[in-house]
C-alpha cells in the first residue's frame, strides 16, 4: 500500500536523510547496505514492508543507473509495483 500524503512522505525523507540513529526503520535499512536515498523514498511509500522496500531499492538502482530521474523511477516503480520492466517501458514509451 502507498501512503497518500505528501506531507508524511516529505517528513519521513526529511527524518532519514538526518543520519543513522535517528529513524531507526531507516538505519535498519541503511546498515543492511541499502542507499539511504533509495531506502527513505522505500520507506516514504511502503513502511517497514521488507519485501516491499528491498524490490524497490534494487529496482530503484537499476533504473537510476540507467539514467532516469529519481522522482520519476519513484512514480513509476509506484504505478507498475516495483515491476523493473513495466517501469522501463513506461519510460520507453513516453
Amino acid at each position: 500500500m502507498i501512503y497518500g500524503t505528501h506531507f508524511w512522505k516529505l517528513e519521513i525523507i526529511r527524518v532519514i536523510s538526518q543520519g543513522p540513529g535517528i529513524y531507526p526503520i531507516a538505519s535498519k535499512y541503511i546498515a543492511s547496505g541499502l542507499s539511504r536515498e533509495a531506502a527513505s523514498l522505500a520507506i516514504a511509500n511502503y513502511g517497514d514492508n521488507l519485501t516491499k522496500v528491498r524490490e524497490f531499492v534494487n529496482a530503484y538502482n537499476v533504473l537510476r543507473e540507467m539514467g532516469f530521474q529519481s522522482n520519476n523511477v519513484t512514480k513509476a516503480l509506484a504505478m507498475y509495483d516495483n515491476d523493473t520492466t513495466k517501469a522501463l517501458a513506461y519510460f520507453l514509451n513516453c
